[in-house]
């Protein structure tokens, strides 16, 4: 569903990506973690078409970014979720407005058949009736929900989490972290999530991708990840893990 092969990025001169493999199979969440400065934002604005890499190639679901025009590159996307760090909630709407902007834009929904489905999205996440309350009136960690939300609404097979739980407190994350073991549960989903915190982490991958000096340096299983010999990863383990 993912694929990522030989991805380069430079910026301001400087190289942030170099060479970066990963592919994430249907039915499977990757969790991508890393120092500070490591890559991994960029590699998820790169693997949506936000960032043109310097050299590499992406495919998402068996098609190439690589050469899409505008127009055919803004289709694809609107077949994939992301949830960005600040979540991206227009402020001047509602929450349900928020969440139908995107089921009107992706799907083409109906303006009268967007509220239904908009109500049972909210309930399905256990929102509850949160609909006509404005980003400013919620909680961080409801903020970040309905982040969730908006990002899934249009039933994406390919769904990227950037640092879906920062900033929040550890229940909230905890929270955070099984609404998105839930979803990833979905049958043909892929996803990527970017977290250094490692209660989310094993909650949510079933492989761990470590980023260090722009490449790929660990990848399985979470268990295999904490029992590495690899005194890189020992160091980023302990006092970089979040």
């Amino acid at each position: 569903m993912i694929k990522i092969k030989g991805l380069m990025v430079k910026l301001a001169g400087r190289e942030i990506l170099r060479g970066v493999d990963l592919t994430v199979r249907a039915g499977e969440t990757v969790a991508l973690m890393g120092a500070s400065g490591s890559g991994k934002s960029t590699l998820l604005r790169a693997a949506v078409g936000l960032l043109k890499p310097d050299a590499g190639e992406v495919w998402l679901n068996g098609v190439s970014l690589k050469g899409l025009s505008g127009a055919k590159l803004r289709e694809l996307r609107r077949r994939v979720g992301v949830l960005f760090q600040g979540n991206a909630l227009f402020d001047s709407m509602t929450v349900a407005e928020n969440i139908g902007f995107v089921l009107k834009e992706a799907l083409d929904v109906p303006l009268a058949a967007v509220k239904p489905k908009v109500d049972e999205l909210l309930a399905r996440l256990r929102l509850g009736p949160i609909g006509q309350k404005r980003p400013a009136e919620l909680s961080g960690g409801m903020k970040k929900r309905v982040g969730i939300a908006r990002a899934v609404a249009h039933d994406p097979k390919i769904v990227f989490y950037d640092d879906p739980t920062a900033g929040l407190d550890p229940i909230t994350s905890v929270v955070i972290a099984n609404l998105i073991a839930e979803l990833g549960a979905v049958a043909e989903r892929a996803a990527i999530v970017v977290s250094n915190q490692l209660p989310v982490l094993t909650a949510v991958a079933q492989r761990v991708a470590l980023l260090h000096q722009g490449r790929i340096l660990e990848l399985g299983p979470p268990q295999g990840l904490l029992a590495s010999d690899r005194a890189e990863v020992k160091e980023f383990l302990e006092y970089g893990g979040g």
